[in-house]
């Protein structure tokens, strides 16, 4: 969990296991849509050959069991998606757990102001793919109430919750790629520095420096030096500027030992002692 890998190697394992589980079945779904470990699947064979398919997903793989989620009243969510069957057509609108609180960034945060903006756009751009006509205008006005409950001013919820038409692919290919300048984010320095930056075809990328997770989140403690294996590492000479460079499959602090012994009895193929004894030098360990 965590790696940037994790969904890559789930999503090869789970399409394994789908087209196994698919093809052996006596009894297919109408339809099947996956999205990583997330399955929407309409199926038309009744309940008692439900549960039976049910069962012979879970007995493909042990460590893969899957749990099912019926319709109820006509309802179902995928995701973030409500989908209600209304006869023979589907309705589809933006599904909110019962535990969501809906908070997001707040407006006085310490961000670029384009990155508020873009929380503002995303979800409006989520309405307008998930929610049908008739339901996007009850989506858009819960998100103004939401930004305004978060701290938006009014202006910059309103200009953000409008569409605007999106550039054609043929334009943005034609595009040269611009040069990009990754900057610690420091508001008012920042900005400038942006708009200084614009006219010289160079873009501005924000980053934040400091964060309270980096503070406080430490996934695991880092190994020290001492404990490492196959290292390469110097020993510097302490009345000279003799460094001695080596490199040892084992840990680190097992070969300075055997360094260190070797000085001890004046070990003519150690490298570090013949040096020490010649000169009568003193070694920095």
């Amino acid at each position: 969990m965590g790696s940037p890998l994790s969904p890559i190697v789930a999503n090869i394992f789970m399409e394994d296991l789908e087209t196994r589980a698919l093809e052996m079945s006596p009894h297919k779904p109408r339809m099947w849509l996956r999205y990583v470990d997330d399955v929407f699947a309409i199926w038309p064979h009744g309940d008692c050959l439900l549960e039976i398919f049910h069962q012979h997903l879970n007995g493909q793989n042990s460590s893969i069991q899957f749990t099912m989620e019926r319709e109820l009243e006509g309802k179902i969510a995928f995701l973030d998606v409500q989908i209600e069957r209304q006869g023979t057509t589907t309705l589809t609108s933006v599904f909110r757990k019962k535990t969501h609180t809906d908070r997001y960034l707040d407006f006085k945060s310490h961000h670029p102001a384009k990155v508020l903006r873009g929380v503002v756009q995303c979800l409006r751009v989520r309405a307008e793919k998930v929610c049908e006509e008739g339901k996007r205008w009850k989506e858009i006005q819960h998100l103004r109430q939401v930004f305004r409950a978060n701290g938006y001013p009014e202006p910059v919820v309103k200009n953000n919750l409008r569409g605007r038409p999106t550039p054609s692919n043929t334009t943005m290919e034609s595009e040269t790629p611009p040069k990009l300048l990754h900057l610690p984010y420091v508001k008012g320095v920042s900005e400038r520095i942006e708009k200084m930056c614009r006219p010289l075809g160079v873009k501005t990328v924000m980053k934040t420096a400091d964060t309270l997770r980096s503070r406080l989140v430490k996934v695991k403690q880092a190994m020290p030096s001492s404990k490492k294996k196959g290292v390469i590492y110097e020993i510097p000479c302490k009345d000279c500027p003799c460094v001695y460079i080596g490199e040892t499959g084992r840990t680190l602090e097992k070969r300075l030992s055997e360094h260190k012994a070797a000085v001890k009895k004046n070990d003519p193929k150690n490298g570090v002692a013949v040096h020490a004894w010649a000169n009568q030098h003193q070694v920095n360990w």
